[in-house]
């Protein structure tokens, strides 16, 4: 979505992110959470680690070089890197203070940092200088991913979707649920209604049973194929160079090849057939929605035959 700055704000939403004046009535702020502690120690930390590294560099040999005979090469990739281990933590003293300021603006109640929601549309500032306007003729729902009923471990994402383009931030910025702006904006517009659900609730549930044996297959061939290749190779490396089986064994060993190649094709192939290119067992449809609510589990929604295929396999979590 298209950042507009603050000083091309349009009225009314200008007067919105005011410090100086009250809020104006009919208008909602939905406040971004403030989290100074863990901001003001993650430059701290990481900005130790930085200096701790930089005076490691300056010990280090090339320091002790002479220009007149070495050039200044290594001074100025000393200096680069140096100037990249000071990037991170500057960039997150930057973000401490910005923390910081909307703290104190907290505490005074003149806190202008959040989603603003007024008559006129929906305003995202969740930092100085960061401003998104959403107008509400362009706005089409607010929603959160992976789902809150999900099982999905990810870190969430809260979603504001227009009918062009959407705004994607972390959902642990602002304390607020997309409820929240729907029942604003239902409030303005009695007959609005959030976008119904693809999947409708008489579903029914089957698992996907070839789907996962194809992909259980696939799986035992490129075991299969990496052992065998492994075997011809230990039988090369002890038959030895002048054993009368050496031409044989290296004709194995690329037909061996070719078997492991193949088999890693087969794998990304089945992989991706899952992921991306999911056809409906029963009928065949394509493009079919993934039901977020599933995650980590990956199923699939046919509309046509109003079946909800679980595939049997799990989206791979980060560990965070």
């Amino acid at each position: 979505m298209r950042r507009t700055p603050e000083r091309n704000l349009p009225e009314p939403f200008a007067s919105w992110i005011d410090r100086a004046a009250p809020l104006p009535s009919g208008v909602t702020l939905l406040p971004r959470t403030v989290f100074p502690l863990g901001d003001a120690l993650m430059p701290l930390l990481l900005g130790a680690s930085s200096i701790t590294m930089i005076v490691m560099f300056i010990a280090l040999p090339p320091w002790k070089w002479d220009p007149e005979v070495e050039g200044w090469t290594p001074y100025l990739v000393m200096g680069t890197v140096c100037l990249a281990l000071w990037a991170i933590p500057l960039f997150l003293l930057r973000r401490a203070s910005v923390t910081f300021f909307a703290l104190l603006d907290q505490r005074r109640g003149q806190l202008r940092q959040g989603i603003f929601l007024g008559p006129e549309g929906l305003l995202a500032r969740l930092e100085p200088g960061k401003c998104y306007v959403v107008t509400w003729d362009q706005f089409a729902q607010a929603r959160i991913f992976p789902p809150l009923a999900s099982r999905d471990t990810r870190k969430k994402v809260f979603i504001i979707e227009t009918h062009d383009d959407k705004l994607e931030f972390f959902a642990e910025w602002i304390n607020a649920v997309p409820k929240q702006i729907h029942n604003f904006l239902q409030k303005l517009e009695p007959n609005w209604s959030p976008p119904e659900s693809v999947e409708r609730a008489d579903r029914a549930q089957r698992k996907d049973e070839l789907t996962g044996k194809k992909l259980t297959v696939a799986a035992l061939r490129f075991g299969a194929a990496m052992l065998l290749l492994l075997g011809i190779t230990a039988a090369i490396i002890i038959a030895g160079e002048k054993s009368p089986w050496h031409d044989w064994l290296a004709f194995a060993w690329l037909i061996a090849f070719l078997f492991l190649f193949g088999a890693v094709v087969n794998v990304f192939y089945r992989f991706g057939r899952v992921s991306w290119r999911y056809r409906c067992p029963e009928c065949g449809a394509r493009k079919l929605g993934q039901v977020d609510e599933a995650l980590p589990e990956i199923h699939y929604y046919c509309r046509f035959c109003n079946v909800e295929w679980d595939t049997g396999w799990e989206v791979k979590e980060s560990s965070d």
